[in-house]
């Protein structure tokens, strides 16, 4: 009887264990964190020095994360939209490896650019997920993932010097460049 008892409890405790696993790889906490700051780079191969100004803002832990259902299922492809708690709606679908129980590539959750949009806002965001297998779905659920604004922090004066040309051409990557090299503003 003890081991019945035993073997039902290492059920309920795995199966727990398995469900709050719902949401991404990294945790479904994030903070902001803004890096300020400003120098000049230095671009070796053309022989000039440019001014930068760098404003930016990064989310921690992670910019760009895996979603992992929390549970064994049969699926060949996730799809999340996030409710954020500005009523605006974004979704985002990537493959899923059953057998890892992950999504196959990162979701992108904070990084906006000209071609890029995030799955996440500040705030409270409300995912729903869908599981689907050869496009039937399989499974659906939801969870919350939460985005409250961090530190602020500023980078001294610095001349980098850059590496690339691009670091040259481009002030994103002159600017990723400088708070690399000041180990973001620590």
């Amino acid at each position: 009887m003890r081991t019945i008892a035993l073997i039902i409890t290492i059920m309920m405790l795995t199966t727990w264990a398995w469900a709050s696993e719902l949401g991404f790889k990294g945790g479904n906490s994030f903070q902001t964190l803004k890096l300020t700051g400003s120098g000049h780079i230095y671009c070796p191969s053309s022989g000039e020095r440019l001014f930068i100004s760098c404003n930016f803002q990064y989310l921690d832990p992670t910019e760009m994360d895996y979603f992992t259902y929390g549970q064994e299922l049969d699926a060949d492809r996730v799809k999340l939209t996030a409710y954020r708690e500005d009523g605006s709606t974004r979704s985002k679908a990537r493959k899923y490896r059953s057998s890892k129980g992950q999504s196959t590539k990162r979701f992108n959750l904070w990084i906006q650019s000209l071609f890029q949009r995030p799955l996440l806002k500040m705030g409270v965001n409300t995912i729903a997920v869908e599981m689907s297998k050869n496009g039937a779905v399989v499974a659906a659920d939801e969870f919350v993932a939460t985005v409250v604004e961090g530190e602020s922090r500023h980078c001294p004066y610095q001349t980098v010097i850059g590496r690339f040309d691009s670091d040259c051409e481009s002030a994103y990557l002159a600017c990723e460049r400088y708070f690399r090299l000041l180990n973001y503003c620590q």
